[in-house]
């Protein structure tokens, strides 16, 4: 099943989909540039490309076309935790496994976690840790720093406001990356990305 096809069959806002897709085109950047242990370049790509499918269940923002279309998207995602919940986690758990998605995608995605963030740092999972810092580099408006990003989710989620360490476990995720890294990683903005969104969209999951 292409990218594409999964976001169509689980009616993945167009909002969602330009993060998942902007996640991995920062990976992509991420990956080419890696002088680290071995990684699986696809791998990493295909996580970035799915690590939020679930996450409308928790839209309080809508953006872009969905404005326009708000009662829509309203509709479909009371339609969407009628049938899997109101757990972004789980019920991203539950689409890829609908999917049929590969089971070691779905453990990267379901590990990668802000509140994951101090045992992130500490492992030696690559992949887990290029995804976070990733996604943790991608507001809804485009790439910004860790600082920035920490600051709009502290802003829009009280969930995040009682968190210990987790500012500098990222900070330790970034200096890791960077270790392995032949440019500067806080110095990536979109006019780096390597990976058109067709390609992306066209990505076998």
């Amino acid at each position: 099943m292409t990218t594409q096809e999964l976001y169509k069959q689980f009616r993945v806002p167009p909002s969602l989909q330009a993060h998942m897709i902007r996640v991995a085109q920062f990976a992509s950047v991420v990956v080419e540039s890696w002088n680290g242990p071995a990684i699986d370049k696809t791998f990493i790509i295909q996580c970035a490309l799915v690590h939020d499918l679930g996450n409308i269940v928790v839209f309080r923002n809508w953006f872009g076309d969905e404005q326009n279309d708000l009662v829509r998207w309203q509709q479909v995602q009371a339609e969407v935790v009628a049938r899997y919940g109101t757990n972004d986690h789980e019920v991203t758990r539950q689409m890829l496994e609908a999917a049929k998605v590969d089971s070691k995608i779905i453990a990267v995605v379901l590990a990668k976690s802000s509140a994951n963030s101090p045992k992130i740092a500490a492992s030696d999972d690559w992949a887990l840790k290029i995804l976070l810092y990733s996604d943790l580099r991608i507001s809804p408006t485009g790439v910004v720093s860790l600082k920035d990003r920490l600051q709009e989710m502290y802003a829009r989620s009280d969930k995040h406001k009682n968190l210990t360490g987790i500012p500098e476990a990222l900070d330790d995720v970034e200096r890791q990356l960077q270790a392995h890294s032949s440019r500067e990683l806080t110095a990536i903005t979109e006019a780096d990305f390597i990976l058109d969104t067709p390609t992306l969209l066209a990505t076998n999951i």
